[in-house]
């Protein structure tokens, strides 16, 4: 199994326990979405915006993503310091939540109408998909393979923490 097939299988708990919950679980919901998509992209900030702020060079969807971070205004009263993880384990979760915006977009077009629109309407190119594809299949050596995915089960765990939060 290669790496990019363990870490969907060995975080596919995680990411369903991430999706039931509180802002995930709302956000194809029309009522309320202005304070539902705050509150994620409050969460998406806390976890990503140290990662973005040293790898937004990466990428132009990585630039992107820091601009609106940087300038994004966290939900009142949220503070979170994150810790740093292996940048593939970033990278999983934020581009895998880019192509679950594509479904949210679809399942609830509301979204696009918030003031937050900018995020859930960028993109993810699909050259930037393959270099991350591309990146995971040169992990060769299986410790880091591990780490990577240990690193993308906590971000998981993490986010899971920080929506639980928000229900408080």
């Amino acid at each position: 199994m290669n790496l990019r097939e363990r870490l969907k299988s060995e975080t596919m708990d995680l990411h369903r326990k991430l999706e039931q919950q509180y802002p995930f679980s709302d956000l194809g919901k029309k009522e309320g979405i202005e304070k539902t998509a705050t509150d994620f992209l409050s969460c998406m900030k806390a976890i990503y915006f140290e990662y973005l702020d040293k790898n937004h060079n990466k990428s132009d969807f990585h630039n992107r993503s820091y601009a609106f971070f940087k300038d994004f205004k966290c939900a009142e009263g949220f503070e979170f310091e994150a810790a740093i993880y292996q940048p593939l384990a970033y990278d999983y979760l934020l581009m895998g939540s880019r192509m679950g915006n594509r479904l949210i977009v679809r399942q609830n077009p509301a979204i696009l109408e918030t003031s937050v629109s900018e995020f859930f309407a960028m993109d993810l190119p699909s050259d930037v998909w393959k270099d991350f594809l591309r990146e995971l299949d040169l992990v060769g050596d299986p410790q880091k393979a591990t780490e990577i995915i240990k690193d993308a089960k906590t971000l998981f765990k993490e986010m899971i923490s920080i929506g639980s939060s928000l229900l408080d």
